[in-house]
C-alpha cells in the first residue's frame, strides 16, 4: 500500500494507528515481555565482559569467529561474513 499522510486522516484512524503501535511495542512493565529483553541485555553484557578481559572467547567474539570450538576452514561462513568490525 502507498503512504497516506497523517494530516489527511481522520482522528479515529490516527488513534487506531497509535493503539496498534503501542500494542506492538515492548511493554517493560509486563514481566513476561520484559524477560526476553532482560535476557538479551544480560547476554550482551556477558559478551562485553569477555571482550574486556581479553579471554579467548572474548577475542573470538571480537573477530566474529565461532567461540565454541567449531572448525573455520570449510564452515562458519555466516559467522565470518560480516567482518571483525560489525
Amino acid at each position: 500500500h502507498g503512504a497516506y499522510p497523517l494530516n489527511r486522516m481522520r482522528e479515529s484512524q490516527r488513534s487506531y494507528i497509535r493503539r496498534a503501535l503501542a500494542a506492538a511495542c515492548v511493554n517493560y512493565d509486563d514481566p513476561a515481555q520484559a524477560a526476553g529483553a532482560a535476557l538479551q541485555k544480560e547476554v550482551s553484557l556477558n559478551i562485553k565482559r569477555l571482550k574486556e578481559i581479553r579471554c579467548y572467547r572474548g577475542i573470538r567474539h571480537e573477530l566474529r569467529l565461532p567461540s565454541r570450538g567449531q572448525r573455520t576452514k570449510g564452515n562458519a561462513r555466516t559467522r565470518r561474513r560480516m567482518g571483525p568490525l560489525n
